[in-house]
Protein backbone atom coordinates (compact mmCIF):
# COMPACT_ATOMS: atom_id res chain seq x y z
CA UNK A 1 0.00 0.00 0.00
CA UNK A 2 1.44 3.36 -1.02
CA UNK A 3 0.66 6.24 1.35
CA UNK A 4 -1.40 9.09 -0.01
CA UNK A 5 0.13 12.56 -0.34
CA UNK A 6 0.53 14.15 3.06
CA UNK A 7 0.83 10.80 4.83
CA UNK A 8 3.62 8.46 5.88
CA UNK A 9 3.69 4.78 6.81
CA UNK A 10 5.27 4.79 10.29
CA UNK A 11 6.21 2.55 13.20
CA UNK A 12 8.23 2.60 16.42
CA UNK A 13 11.21 0.25 16.59
CA UNK A 14 14.37 -0.74 18.41
CA UNK A 15 17.28 -1.02 16.04
CA UNK A 16 20.07 -3.49 16.53
CA UNK A 17 23.77 -2.77 16.07
CA UNK A 18 25.35 -3.36 12.68
CA UNK A 19 27.56 -6.15 14.11
CA UNK A 20 24.45 -8.06 15.25
CA UNK A 21 22.73 -7.49 11.89
CA UNK A 22 25.80 -8.81 10.11
CA UNK A 23 25.95 -11.96 12.28
CA UNK A 24 22.25 -12.64 11.71
CA UNK A 25 22.65 -12.16 7.97
CA UNK A 26 25.64 -14.52 7.84
CA UNK A 27 23.99 -17.18 9.99
CA UNK A 28 20.43 -17.28 8.64
CA UNK A 29 20.02 -15.54 5.31
CA UNK A 30 22.35 -17.41 2.91
CA UNK A 31 20.87 -20.47 1.31
CA UNK A 32 17.21 -19.70 1.93
CA UNK A 33 15.14 -21.58 -0.64
CA UNK A 34 13.41 -19.91 -3.56
CA UNK A 35 10.06 -18.65 -2.39
CA UNK A 36 11.41 -17.32 0.93
CA UNK A 37 12.49 -13.68 0.95
CA UNK A 38 15.07 -12.67 3.55
CA UNK A 39 14.76 -9.33 5.29
CA UNK A 40 17.60 -7.09 4.12
CA UNK A 41 20.18 -6.90 6.91
CA UNK A 42 19.93 -3.10 7.10
CA UNK A 43 16.19 -3.48 7.83
CA UNK A 44 16.50 -5.88 10.79
CA UNK A 45 14.81 -4.41 13.89
CA UNK A 46 12.35 -5.12 16.70
CA UNK A 47 9.02 -3.40 16.00
CA UNK A 48 7.53 -1.88 19.15
CA UNK A 49 4.36 -0.56 17.56
CA UNK A 50 3.18 -0.35 13.98
CA UNK A 51 1.14 2.81 13.43
CA UNK A 52 0.50 2.41 9.70
CA UNK A 53 -0.57 5.22 7.39
CA UNK A 54 -0.44 8.46 9.37
CA UNK A 55 -1.12 12.06 8.30
CA UNK A 56 2.18 13.96 8.39
CA UNK A 57 0.58 16.65 10.56
CA UNK A 58 0.11 14.04 13.33
CA UNK A 59 3.77 12.97 13.41
CA UNK A 60 4.88 15.79 15.77
CA UNK A 61 2.27 14.53 18.25
CA UNK A 62 3.69 11.00 18.02
CA UNK A 63 7.16 12.39 18.67
CA UNK A 64 5.99 14.39 21.70
CA UNK A 65 4.13 11.43 23.17
CA UNK A 66 7.13 9.12 22.69
CA UNK A 67 9.39 11.60 24.50
CA UNK A 68 7.45 10.70 27.64
CA UNK A 69 8.69 7.09 27.55
CA UNK A 70 11.47 6.96 30.10
CA UNK A 71 13.72 3.95 30.53
CA UNK A 72 17.24 3.06 31.53
CA UNK A 73 19.54 1.40 28.96
CA UNK A 74 19.53 -2.38 29.26
CA UNK A 75 21.12 -5.43 27.70
CA UNK A 76 19.04 -7.69 25.48
CA UNK A 77 19.96 -11.05 24.01
CA UNK A 78 18.73 -12.26 20.64
CA UNK A 79 18.19 -16.00 20.88
CA UNK A 80 15.62 -18.55 19.76
CA UNK A 81 13.83 -18.86 16.47
CA UNK A 82 10.11 -19.11 15.82
CA UNK A 83 7.53 -18.70 13.12
CA UNK A 84 4.14 -17.12 12.67
CA UNK A 85 2.08 -19.71 10.81
CA UNK A 86 3.53 -20.44 7.40
CA UNK A 87 4.41 -16.82 6.68
CA UNK A 88 7.14 -15.37 8.94
CA UNK A 89 10.38 -16.68 10.49
CA UNK A 90 11.66 -14.62 13.39
CA UNK A 91 14.29 -14.45 16.12
CA UNK A 92 13.27 -13.77 19.69
CA UNK A 93 14.86 -12.55 22.89
CA UNK A 94 16.14 -14.63 25.79
CA UNK A 95 16.58 -11.43 27.82
CA UNK A 96 15.15 -7.94 27.38
CA UNK A 97 11.68 -9.03 26.24
CA UNK A 98 9.91 -7.66 29.31
CA UNK A 99 11.69 -4.32 28.96
CA UNK A 100 10.70 -4.05 25.29
CA UNK A 101 7.13 -4.88 26.27
CA UNK A 102 7.14 -2.07 28.85
CA UNK A 103 8.48 0.38 26.28
CA UNK A 104 5.75 -0.68 23.81
CA UNK A 105 3.08 -0.20 26.52
CA UNK A 106 4.52 3.24 27.32
CA UNK A 107 4.28 4.27 23.67
CA UNK A 108 0.71 2.94 23.41
CA UNK A 109 -0.32 4.82 26.53
CA UNK A 110 1.43 8.02 25.42
CA UNK A 111 -0.27 8.16 22.04
CA UNK A 112 -3.62 6.93 23.29
CA UNK A 113 -3.74 3.54 21.56
CA UNK A 114 -5.41 0.60 23.22
CA UNK A 115 -2.90 -1.90 24.56
CA UNK A 116 -2.41 -4.94 22.39
CA UNK A 117 -0.55 -8.16 22.93
CA UNK A 118 3.10 -7.53 22.22
CA UNK A 119 5.47 -10.30 21.19
CA UNK A 120 9.04 -9.05 20.73
CA UNK A 121 10.43 -10.58 17.55
CA UNK A 122 12.87 -9.76 14.79
CA UNK A 123 11.56 -10.89 11.40
CA UNK A 124 14.33 -12.48 9.32
CA UNK A 125 12.37 -13.98 6.40
CA UNK A 126 8.93 -14.02 4.78
CA UNK A 127 7.43 -16.96 2.94
CA UNK A 128 6.28 -16.15 -0.56
CA UNK A 129 5.45 -19.59 -1.97
CA UNK A 130 6.59 -22.58 0.12
CA UNK A 131 3.96 -25.03 1.27
CA UNK A 132 3.23 -25.29 5.00
CA UNK A 133 5.23 -28.52 5.41
CA UNK A 134 8.28 -27.16 3.57
CA UNK A 135 8.11 -23.93 5.56
CA UNK A 136 7.86 -25.80 8.88
CA UNK A 137 10.90 -27.90 7.91
CA UNK A 138 12.87 -24.75 7.04
CA UNK A 139 11.98 -23.21 10.41
CA UNK A 140 12.97 -26.43 12.19
CA UNK A 141 16.33 -26.52 10.36
CA UNK A 142 17.08 -22.85 11.07
CA UNK A 143 15.90 -23.22 14.67
CA UNK A 144 18.46 -25.99 15.25
CA UNK A 145 21.23 -23.39 14.92
CA UNK A 146 22.47 -22.18 18.29
CA UNK A 147 22.48 -18.42 17.80
CA UNK A 148 22.92 -15.84 20.54
CA UNK A 149 23.86 -12.18 20.30
CA UNK A 150 23.78 -9.60 23.12
CA UNK A 151 23.34 -5.89 22.52
CA UNK A 152 22.55 -2.74 24.49
CA UNK A 153 19.18 -1.08 24.05
CA UNK A 154 19.86 2.62 24.47
CA UNK A 155 16.66 3.97 22.94
CA UNK A 156 14.17 3.55 20.12
CA UNK A 157 13.10 5.27 16.91
CA UNK A 158 10.05 6.48 15.07
CA UNK A 159 10.58 5.11 11.58
CA UNK A 160 9.11 5.70 8.15
CA UNK A 161 8.65 2.75 5.80
CA UNK A 162 8.52 3.49 2.08
CA UNK A 163 7.34 0.45 0.15
CA UNK A 164 8.69 -0.27 -3.33
CA UNK A 165 8.93 -3.18 -5.73
CA UNK A 166 12.49 -3.85 -4.53
CA UNK A 167 11.41 -3.93 -0.87
CA UNK A 168 10.85 -1.45 1.94
CA UNK A 169 13.20 1.43 2.63
CA UNK A 170 13.32 2.62 6.24
CA UNK A 171 14.18 6.11 7.40
CA UNK A 172 14.49 7.36 10.97
CA UNK A 173 12.09 10.21 11.64
CA UNK A 174 13.13 10.71 15.28
CA UNK A 175 15.37 8.94 17.81
CA UNK A 176 14.59 8.68 21.51
CA UNK A 177 17.56 7.96 23.81
CA UNK A 178 17.39 6.51 27.30
CA UNK A 179 19.21 8.27 30.13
Amino acid sequence: MIPLNGTKRVFFAVGIPSEAREKIAQEFLPGLPNGVKPVEKENLHFTLMFIGICPEKKIPGLVEAAKGVSFKPFEAEISGLGKFGSRIIWLGLSSGAEELSEIARGIEKGIGFAEHEFSPHLTIARNRSLGATEFAELARRLGAKKFSEKFMVNGFELMESELSASGPKYRIINSFSFA
